[in-house]
């Protein structure tokens, strides 16, 4: 029979994790897909209960499913500017959904919304450099509009996307010792 986590403590002391719970309240407020929203809703439940619950048991140890993960990523890069959900990838996988978030980021390092995230930014990128129009590049890679693909474009290159199409910046020379 499962056995279900209690909490022993009524009020948990955890700043770590309380702003992880503030930050999924947000994103579940005007978040940006549902896989991300999902995975983040997994990922933080997972914490709290290994965390702060009392259990019987230890959630299993990953085992291998390379290709699990392989039809995942293939799926994802076949299809990263669409709406995916977790329950679809999961499906894909053959996996719970927690364990693909799991197994997703121990074969890449990255859960698999930042990964679609990644393919989309790396596809914008390509799009850019040909000359495309931001807001084209933004429709074309699954970002809800121009100013989502600059944050998210700004935040992986330090440069928004109309500075890096220009060609406009400068490549930092490393320093010499």
């Amino acid at each position: 029979p499962a056995v279900l986590p209690y909490f022993p403590e009524v009020i948990v002391n955890d700043r770590e994790l309380a702003s992880r719970i503030v930050r999924l309240h947000r994103l579940l407020e005007g978040g940006e897909s549902d896989l991300e929203r999902q995975s983040l809703t997994a990922l933080v439940l997972r914490d709290l209960v290994a965390r702060h619950a009392k259990s019987g048991r230890d959630a299993p140890a990953l085992r291998r499913c390379d290709p699990a993960i392989a039809r995942v990523r293939e799926f994802i890069d076949s299809a990263f500017a669409e709406p995916l959900s977790l329950d679809q990838l999961a499906a894909i996988a053959g996996l719970s959904p927690l364990y693909l978030i799991r197994a997703f980021r121990a074969a890449t390092g990255l859960p698999p919304h930042a990964y679609q995230i990644q393919r989309r930014l790396q596809e914008a990128a390509r799009l850019l450099r040909a000359g495309g129009e931001i807001a084209e590049v933004a429709a074309a890679c699954g970002f809800s509009d121009q100013s989502h693909l600059t944050r998210h474009f700004k935040r992986m290159t330090g440069i928004t996307p109309a500075r890096f199409r220009s060609g406009s910046f400068k490549t930092p020379v490393p320093q010499s010792a």
